[in-house]
């Protein structure tokens, strides 16, 4: 299986890996894009120009797995803005990826409604990964952009943990046992919120 991880706003692929790597199950390949910038899209509020520029992301991610030649469905990781677009990216291209890790970020499923039923049918599988302290991406809407999607049929999964805005350890943990999980795994309904704030 291979990973594909998205790292934050004014991040790098190359500092990124090394926290991605804490999440990469036994055996996996990891691939690691960079941003054309020091960030994925240009965010202005939900407007045209951002939806093209979140377009333009999405694009260069997949020319990224072209040029690999990726067989078969990966899986997302993604941080922050990253995990904006790795879920925008696994909802639109499900044909692509079977699932996705969503950290400190907030599914867009406002924009995502007409590709919910595609996505649902391919089995997509999402789960979303919180701290509890974050200040710049607030829990609660997180929380009900996964109810939101779940109740369009989304296989998808909210955890709240202990933490501020980052990629912690306790994440990569959480990720790294759900992705192991994954393979060979048929979808399946899980819980909203775990509800769980494990103290490290």
């Amino acid at each position: 299986m291979v990973l594909v991880a998205l790292h934050g706003k004014g991040d790098s692929a190359a500092r990124f890996e090394k926290e991605a790597r804490g999440a990469l199950p036994d055996g996996w390949a990891l691939l690691v894009p960079e941003a054309p910038g020091n960030s994925w899209y240009f965010y202005d509020g939900d407007t045209p120009a951002f939806r093209e520029s979140l377009g333009r992301a999405a694009d260069h991610v997949v020319a990224v797995l072209r040029r690999v030649r990726l067989r078969g469905r990966a899986f997302l990781l993604g941080f922050s803005q990253g995990a904006y677009l790795a879920g925008v990216l696994a909802v639109r291209r499900p044909d692509l990826f079977a699932g996705a890790v969503l950290a400190g970020g907030r599914l867009k499923h406002e924009i995502l409604g007409p590709d919910i039923p595609e996505a649902r049918r391919r089995g997509l599988r999402v789960l979303a990964l919180h701290g509890r302290e974050d200040a710049l991406v607030r829990p609660d809407p997180a929380r009900a952009s996964i109810e939101a999607v779940r109740a369009a049929g989304l296989d998808a999964e909210f955890r709240l943990l202990e933490g501020r805005h980052a990629f912690t350890p306790e994440m990569r943990r959480e990720a790294r046992e759900w992705l192991r999980n994954q393979t060979g795994r048929r979808s399946a309904r899980r819980p909203v919120d775990s509800s769980r704030a494990r103290r490290r």
